[in-house]
């Protein structure tokens, strides 16, 4: 039903959406939102103890994904500038992860997740890269004093 509803939806503009369609994309998100993270460190600790196995891998990809594109198909407003633009660092982070592991096939997916949110932040942040570069200048400079 899940499945269904996410094909139905897909490449539908928000403005466009019922309340109801509304209400599951709104209630999707803060399921994803805080849960990503998390989801994140596990899948970066098995990737290092080499404790993964490819049904994780795919279901991480595919979360992944639909996470991404409740944020660039549909905009929800679940999502805020700072927590986009630190998931971009994130996905950067895992793919470069996932290059150096035995699930670099499986993995493949998260670079056109990663990609999708570039291309999203690039549309509705216009400065939004010089921003995470000051930031990693000023924890830097933090970090050496």
């Amino acid at each position: 039903e899940r499945e269904r509803e996410r094909e139905m939806l897909a490449g539908t503009p928000l403005s466009r959406l019922n309340k109801d369609q509304e209400l599951m994309i709104a209630k999707w998100s803060d399921i994803l939102r805080p849960c990503f993270g998390q989801a994140r460190l596990d899948l970066g600790t098995r990737l290092v103890r080499r404790k993964m196995k490819e049904q994780l891998a795919t279901a991480f990809c595919e979360a992944t994904s639909f996470m991404v594109s409740l944020i660039t198909v549909y905009e929800s407003r679940s999502f805020n500038h700072s927590w986009i633009t630190t998931t971009v660092t994130i996905l950067n982070a895992t793919n470069e992860e996932a290059a150096k592991s035995e699930f670099s096939q499986e993995l493949e997916p998260l670079i056109q997740s990663w990609n999708d949110l570039v291309r999203y932040c690039d549309r509705c942040y216009p400065n939004w890269f010089g921003g995470i570069s000051e930031m990693i200048k000023r924890i830097e400079r933090a970090m050496s004093s």
